[in-house]
């Protein structure tokens, strides 16, 4: 017994003396993983990215299956088939799952590297660091839309400075008859009334404000307190010829956006004009936008008429 206590103490005054020489610096850098950095140099991406495009596209199961599907190959024992027979493996997600997603990591991480060798990017000017992500994206998305046709890219791989991704929703936008849309649209053609400064509400429950009120994204001037809403018809571009609501606002609380709809102050032809309550266009979302404190909320409405 008198040999156990004797070692105890050893170990516990052991522990005392080095507890008592680590610097507040040395505590600092306890749990950190050297191999795991959270930011690197647009060169050490592409080495990574050059390796998995040879490995998990050009020779990854796309290719593999598109072989066998033209007979190009085949495997031994019944390796491949399923494959062959046209039995489950063409329509199973879960074929080509790990391609899907490899080319979609890739296409996250060079946008990165684009990211940081454009301009005003942090390696802004390493061009041909710059001009290889560009070739190595194409080839990726090239190969991704060759096999499986339409496929999302303008909402992957966009990052927030924390490193999280940026949720994207896109949908169509109705006229909002039953809001009295038809009823502005018919005064401002007779001339009745004209158009004041727009609006977006983002409404929802819970909603923005404890009050109930919604997030706003209004037009300078508009007593409503919300972000900043610009109004544009571009001549160029793919929304030539349209009419465009776009701005941003701040959730102040966390809430949930289950309608979008736009409206503009009433106007009459001449005189004053009343903050309106009704509304131009509306969509309400089947499933709600869960929002954040403090999250950005970018809104972008394109109105056409025909």
């Amino acid at each position: 017994m008198k040999k156990i206590k004797t070692i105890t103490l050893l170990l516990l005054t052991s522990v005392g003396i080095f507890i008592s020489s680590c610097s507040k610096k040395q505590l600092d850098e306890i749990n950190q993983n050297p191999n795991n950095p959270s930011d690197v140099s647009a060169k050490f991406i592409l080495t990574d990215m050059m390796t998995s495009t040879a490995f998990s596209v050009a020779g990854g199961d796309i290719s593999l299956y598109s072989s066998i599907y033209m007979e190009h190959e085949t495997g031994v024992y019944g390796q491949t088939y399923n494959a062959e027979t046209r039995t489950g493996e063409p329509t199973l997600a879960t074929t080509y799952n790990n391609v899907w997603g490899s080319i979609y990591n890739n296409i996250k991480a060079l946008k990165i590297a684009i990211a940081k060798t454009s301009a005003g990017g942090p390696e802004e000017g390493n061009d041909v660091t710059g001009g290889i992500a560009k070739v190595l994206l194409a080839y990726n998305l090239g190969v991704l839309t060759d096999f499986f046709g339409d496929v999302p890219f303008a909402q992957t791989g966009i990052l927030n400075p924390d490193g999280s991704l940026v949720s994207h929703y896109e949908f169509e936008n109705a006229f909002a008859n039953h809001l009295g849309g038809s009823t502005f649209m018919n005064g401002v053609l007779s001339r009745s009334k004209r158009v004041g400064n727009w609006q977006i509400s983002l409404a929802g429950s819970p909603a923005c404000y404890p009050n109930g009120a919604p997030c706003w994204i209004v037009e300078p001037g508009t007593p409503i307190e919300g972000g900043v809403l610009s109004v544009a018809t571009p001549t160029t571009g793919p929304n030539a010829g349209k009419f465009v609501l776009s701005g941003s606002t701040t959730a102040p609380r966390a809430a949930q956006i289950s309608v979008v709809q736009t409206g503009t102050d009433d106007c009459p032809a001449v005189g004053t004009c009343t903050v309106s309550s009704f509304g131009f266009t509306q969509k309400v979302l089947t499933a709600p936008i869960d929002l954040a404190e403090g999250q950005i909320i970018q809104v972008t409405v394109v109105i056409s008429f025909s």
